[in-house]
């Protein structure tokens, strides 16, 4: 991902019951970022939220980075579909 950092997320809670392609989803195309510092703070506050994660955090492939949004699309349902800007989605 550093050297390709355009990715793609896929946001949705598809109910228990029906089709999952009718479940409201979000795309995000994003670039993703690797932050040069704070490592240790993230690391620390994660392992805080989710102590299992010791397993895999101290791997080599183990890494932070923040995703910037680019695009966002909006599946809401047959017949609803939004698109955002990236200042749409910015809180």
């Amino acid at each position: 991902m550093r050297d390709t950092p355009a990715c793609c997320l896929l946001i949705g809670e598809p109910g228990a019951q029906g089709d999952p392609l009718t479940h409201p989803r979000l795309s995000l195309q994003a670039r993703a970022v690797f932050p040069d510092d704070g490592h240790e703070a993230r690391l620390g506050l994660w392992l805080k939220a989710h102590p299992k994660a010791r397993i895999y955090a101290g791997l080599p492939d183990f890494r932070f980075l923040r995703f910037e949004p680019v695009a966002g699309f909006l599946n809401g349902g047959f017949g609803r579909a939004f698109r955002f800007t990236p200042e749409e989605l910015r809180p």
